[in-house]
């Protein structure tokens, strides 16, 4: 009977250290959207880019473009069409709010969440 309990106790422990590692991982990234009314410009998403690959807090990045947007080659885009992003990953969670605070100061950023 002890051992059984001693048993559902570890396997307990083991499932809460499992999701809050999961947990953790999730807290690393940062999304930055860019504006879509007017669109921002290339040049607007490049020192964004260029701001990231210099910050030693950021970890990698990856450039989402928005659905068709640069087929249409469009500054007004349809309601539907997301806006370009950027999926930051911070070398640890505590950076990612020092990361977005960084990149929203930048002009054609609509928004960081961290």
């Amino acid at each position: 009977m002890l051992v059984t309990a001693v048993l559902g106790l570890a396997a307990l422990f083991v499932i809460w250290g499992v999701s809050r590692t999961g947990h953790a991982k999730n807290r690393l990234a940062v999304t930055v959207l860019f504006e879509r009314h007017p669109r921002a410009t290339p040049a607007q998403e490049r020192a964004v880019a260029r701001l990231l690959e210099a910050d030693p807090f950021v970890k990698r990045w990856l450039f989402e473009p928005g659905l068709n947007t640069l087929a249409m080659g469009k500054h007004q885009l349809p309601a539907d069409v997301p806006s370009d992003s950027i999926i930051v990953t911070a070398t640890t969670p505590e950076q990612t709010g020092e990361i977005a605070s960084r990149v929203r100061a930048l002009p054609g950023v609509a928004l960081a969440s961290d």
